[in-house]
């Protein structure tokens, strides 16, 4: 509703930054530029790489709640404490990242980052299956989340390198992915309940496999290139 609302008042209210008057919308070639991106496997896989990583954080937030409440009896207070740290977690290693942007080439800054984040899940898989103590689920919980904010950005910074048009398209066929893979996981994490947490890690299993995988092909495919 707030967001109709918002809708609603820029479309009607917002005056104009140009003067000139705005072109009327092309799709027919919105749609070739998105058809043209989605044939480059150098576009592709970044964006897969992207959208995979929010898989992790959407499946995260809607099963810990759960997870920590439920299975290890955290209060409120405690899970809103963990879930806190978690974000600035997300916070820190998005700066550390944009430091050693400068140093490391991004595609090993990308591999070091999920190799991370598959650790968390490895962590996690292990913990809900063992019940291990709630610590060891913390620091899973920890390591699994906190690179999402910098894959992300290092993906779609690599796809956005490939685009052929204008690159309006291509952020918003990133942006338009990242969420819409994420907000269709997510609600699977909970198909068994709340005191059963298979999907969650059969979810983070799958993630993890296709991310690992994702990075090998691209990986192969940049050594081709420099080699060509």
């Amino acid at each position: 509703i707030v967001a109709l609302i918002i809708l609603i008042g820029v479309a009607s209210q917002l005056p104009k930054t140009s003067k000139d008057e705005l072109k009327q919308v092309n799709f027919s070639s919105v749609i070739k530029d998105f058809g043209g991106l989605l044939k480059k496997p150098a576009f592709i896989i970044p964006m897969l790489l992207q959208g995979l990583t929010y898989v992790m954080l959407f499946s995260y937030s809607s099963a810990s709640p759960f997870i920590t409440q439920k299975l290890y009896n955290m209060t409120p207070q405690q899970f809103s404490i963990m879930f806190a740290v978690n974000g600035v977690g997300l916070i820190i290693v998005s700066q550390v990242v944009a430091l050693l942007v400068e140093k490391l080439h991004r595609h090993i800054l990308l591999i070091i980052l999920t190799i991370i984040q598959v650790v968390g899940v490895a962590l996690i898989i292990l913990t809900l299956t063992f019940h291990l103590p709630l610590w060891v689920l913390l620091i899973a919980f920890f390591l699994n989340v906190c690179p999402v904010t910098s894959i992300g950005p290092l993906g779609f910074t690599m796809a956005m390198e490939e685009r052929t048009g204008g690159s309006g398209n291509a952020s918003s066929l990133l942006g338009l992915f990242q969420f819409i893979l994420g907000g269709a996981v997510a609600p699977l994490v909970g198909l068994k309940g709340e005191f059963n947490t298979s999907p969650y890690m059969i979810i983070i299993f799958i993630t993890a496999i296709l991310l690992v995988s994702l990075q090998i092909i691209y990986f192969k495919m940049i050594k081709k290139q420099h080699v060509a």
